[in-house]
């Protein structure tokens, strides 16, 4: 099957490593700068703006975090179809959820209830729409990148052409 359209096994292997390589250290990326935004959130806004409205411009902060690092990545992950963007956004998903869940939970010990409440938009939770940012982030900075006319065409998303980090 892969011979006929003029790639090994061995290629696809190896295209799906490297892109799961390059998807890892993306997410890796926004959890440190998420982790700064949190910080300056707390420091910084809450002391300024009170709670509720530093956590409304924290989380305009990191989608804007988000954003940045899915187009500066696009190109190095050399994502061809929707289906792979999407992939590479719900791995950052349940990377994200397991994280977080584990600094919540196990770290700051907070509750099960008070850590889901952060998913319930009608309890002010904004975790649901960044989750679902976070999912189609990919295609977003792909088209983003597009955009910037940098973005990866068609021909260097083929196998052993993407450009290496």
């Amino acid at each position: 099957m892969f011979r006929a359209c003029g790639t090994s096994e061995v290629d696809v292997i190896a295209k799906s490593g490297s892109v799961l390589r390059r998807a890892f250290f993306a997410w890796v990326l926004i959890i440190l700068a998420e982790s700064v935004n949190g910080t300056f959130r707390t420091l910084v806004l809450v002391p300024r703006s009170g709670e509720a409205e530093a956590r409304r411009i924290g989380f305009v902060i990191a989608l804007g975090l988000i954003f940045a690092i899915s187009t500066a990545f696009s190109d190095r992950m050399a994502l061809r179809s929707v289906a792979d963007h999407l992939a590479v956004g719900a791995l950052w998903v349940m990377l994200t959820f397991a994280f977080e869940a584990t600094l919540a939970l196990f770290v700051a010990q907070i509750g099960l209830t008070k850590f889901l409440s952060e998913y319930d938009p009608t309890q002010g939770g904004l975790m649901s729409f960044g989750m679902f940012f976070l999912l189609i982030a990919p295609l977003l900075g792909s088209a983003a990148s597009r955009a910037l006319g940098r973005g990866v065409s068609d021909d260097e998303a083929t196998l052993g052409s993407h450009r290496a980090p």
